[in-house]
């Protein structure tokens, strides 16, 4: 049989830790998802919209439009292939976007407030994520290492 003592408070501390470990990760792929979403949104709009200005024989629009696709689909594969959470791949379409945004405001158009919205919090979402990311490795930290002690006695027989 089993010699170990049942201890009742570790095994709470181990069901907590787990529920805790779970609603984390519940969190993180909420936010990766929201992140997904509006870089999907941003990325079929700024495709179409290439389109658009290509079929009026407008080439400097399309190119500018075709770049700025081209980095909503990296940051879009990235993001859902990759897990990425380096901050740049975001930021950098999202700050672009928002620029191009306010400059058509500075000037006298008025644009649509739905991509200055939607990338002002894909650049919320960035830091959410990444704080997310780094609890979640915290819990998972110290079941994933050997205690102390492993470590030194593995070095030493070695």
């Amino acid at each position: 049989m089993n010699d170990d003592a049942y201890d009742p408070a570790a095994a709470r501390r181990e069901i907590a830790n787990r529920d805790r470990r779970r609603a984390l990760e519940s969190h993180s792929h909420r936010l990766t998802m929201a992140t997904v979403g509006i870089l999907a949104y941003s990325t079929f709009a700024y495709v179409m919209t290439g389109i658009g200005t290509l079929t009026h024989g407008l080439l400097i629009p399309t190119i500018i439009f075709a770049v700025i696709g081209a980095l909503y689909v990296f940051a879009l594969y990235r993001t859902w292939a990759a897990d990425d959470r380096r901050i740049w791949i975001i930021a950098v379409p999202a700050t672009i976007t928002i620029l191009l945004a306010l400059t058509d405001f500075v000037m006298g158009a008025r644009p649509s407030p739905v991509p200055l919205i939607l990338n002002v919090a894909l650049l919320v979402l960035i830091p959410l994520r990444a704080r997310a990311a780094a609890q979640l490795q915290v819990l998972k930290r110290p079941a994933d290492q050997p205690p102390a002690e492993a470590v030194v006695v593995g070095e030493a027989e070695s």
